[in-house]
């Protein structure tokens, strides 16, 4: 049980380092904090192809992707306007 609360503790602590990495390689930061506060797990997708239709499973992933990613552009467009 011991290695798994170490294993937690150093995933946490990456987590919270590439947080700071993603402010300060960014020209906003107060974006990136705000979009990390509303969404702290950003929408990842992997979908492999063989060349054949998806199926359902995998349609119903790329919507949900899809209204993730739109949760988050209304909240980097919400920021915009706050600023200007």
């Amino acid at each position: 049980m011991e290695n798994d609360n170490e294993i937690i503790d150093e995933v946490a602590g990456e987590i919270e380092t590439i947080s700071q990495e993603k402010a300060k390689i960014t020209h906003d930061p107060k974006l990136v904090e705000v979009v990390l506060q509303n969404h702290p797990a950003l929408p990842f997708l992997s979908i492999e192809s063989d060349g054949n239709p998806f199926p359902q499973v995998v349609d119903a992933k790329l919507e949900i992707f899809c209204l993730q990613v739109m949760r988050i552009h209304d909240t980097v467009l919400a920021h915009r306007n706050k600023k200007a």
